[in-house]
């Protein structure tokens, strides 16, 4: 439970921190990890890091342990290489094929250099991260436009400052949306 559960939100927050519209500060990670780490806490797990240096000192303790399976290498070749159902019009498959392989290159991206290495990815990584990661904020910001302001994100603030009497009108209007919601 602990080994899935912090490697899931220390992904998810190295994602947000690359690619989202904003940048949290020291305060806030650490928060965001003890937040986090209640859940595996409530199923069972035990010490579960809490703040950023212990997650990397997690990290760095399970480094030497990680080894790359024959599964997790067809997983990524899968996932390098899907191609889209067929059917689709040409035009939306040329778009979603783009949309994936951005996709793909954030995450390879993310992966740590020893991770990089063991998945057989590390060739040219340095070199293609500039492209990739510039490619992952460009779909970001082009995503966040298209869709309009997160209701979950306004519900969210309105939780932690405290605002009562929030009601589904303010979540569908986007009620409260302000410069993190746009890029």
């Amino acid at each position: 439970v602990t080994w899935v559960r912090v490697t899931e939100v220390r992904h998810f927050l190295r994602s947000y921190q690359r690619y989202g519209p904003t940048v949290l500060g020291a305060e806030q990670l650490d928060r965001y990890f003890a937040d986090a780490a209640i859940i595996p806490l409530r199923l069972g797990a035990t010490s579960v890091p809490c703040s950023v240096s212990e997650i990397e000192s997690y990290f760095a303790a399970m480094e030497t342990e990680l080894r790359a399976t024959p599964e997790a290498l067809d997983a990524v070749h899968f996932l390098s290489s899907a191609k889209l159902a067929p059917g689709q019009a040409k035009l939306s498959a040329w778009v979603a094929s783009i949309a994936h392989r951005i996709v793909v290159g954030a995450a390879i991206d993310l992966l740590p250099d020893y991770a990089r290495r063991e998945l057989n990815l590390a060739r040219w990584a340095r070199l293609k991260a500039p492209w990739r990661r510039l490619r992952a904020q460009c779909l970001g910001r082009f995503l966040r436009w298209a869709l309009g302001p997160s209701r979950v994100v306004v519900v969210a603030r309105k939780r932690i400052a405290g605002t009562a009497g929030l009601d589904q009108r303010d979540v569908s209007t986007g009620e409260g949306r302000n410069e993190m919601d746009c890029a």
